[in-house]
């Protein structure tokens, strides 16, 4: 259990590192927008962040419902967080 537990810590702090990866990156880009420069680098890296926390989620959503009782962890919570949703998981 303290393997798994570890495990979700580990995890955890990924997922907030990653959203404040991607606060920092759209607080740059905007400032390239406004300053009337090429954001593409900027909006690149901002694609990846969000494509790698919507697997951090998922695998955060699986872990939940494999190792609580009662099932699907997105039943009980009864939705998904907005910022969640906001990065394209829909949870049905």
């Amino acid at each position: 259990m303290a393997l798994m537990d570890e495990n979700i810590t580990r995890l955890k702090h990924n997922v907030a590192r990653i959203r404040r990866d991607i606060r920092i990156t759209a607080r740059e880009m905007q400032t390239l927008i406004d300053a009337d420069l090429d954001c593409t680098g900027a909006a690149r890296v901002l694609v990846h962040l969000q494509k790698d926390l919507r697997l951090y989620l998922e695998k955060q959503d699986a872990m939940a419902s494999r190792h609580s009782p009662g099932g699907d962890f997105r039943t009980r919570i009864g939705a998904c967080s907005a910022s969640h949703e906001r990065f394209g998981h829909r949870c049905d």
